[in-house]
């Protein structure tokens, strides 16, 4: 579920470069990705238009994430989320039941999920035969582990 504050810590911060990281492999957070990619730049308009669900877009938008990191010859390493644990799972229905809420009222909401994008990412993933690592519950622990073990940024 992450860290809370991160994302605006990163965004305050220059982070999001990659030539710092050239030449080498990264282990990239598949949820983080994905959540970033379908809110990146939305609006009012962009939210109405991509309510049910832009997935071409959002293919086109994954498929230029990871070519700008091979153009600079980063290796990508995906971790993708498994199942959710028991302890989260009443707040991960909380926030299905919300995101439903403002889909049947049409209010807009800063940031959204659309269910099918782990589908269409992993097939993204396989057709650019990224290597991929599903773990058996979230994957924040194991990005931690195979950062730390293997000395790879996240």
């Amino acid at each position: 579920m992450g860290v809370n504050g991160l994302t605006k810590f990163v965004q305050r911060e220059d982070f999001t470069t990659t030539e710092n990281y050239s030449n080498c492999s990264i282990l990239v957070d598949a949820s983080g990705m994905m959540y970033s990619i379908l809110n990146n730049g939305i609006s009012e308009e962009t939210h109405t238009l991509d309510c049910g669900g832009n997935y071409k877009e959002f293919e086109s938008k994954v498929i230029k994430c990871f070519q700008k990191l091979e153009q600079c010859q980063i290796t990508p390493i995906v971790v993708l989320d498994g199942a959710t644990p028991l302890v989260k799972h009443d707040s991960k229905l909380e926030r299905l039941e919300r995101s439903l809420e403002n889909y049947r009222s049409m209010k807009f909401c800063t940031t959204f999920w659309h269910y099918l994008a782990i589908d269409v990412f992993v097939a993204t993933l396989k057709r650019l035969k990224i290597t991929d690592i599903q773990v058996p519950y979230e994957a924040d622990d194991v990005l931690a582990f195979l950062s730390y073990r293997f000395d790879l940024p996240v």
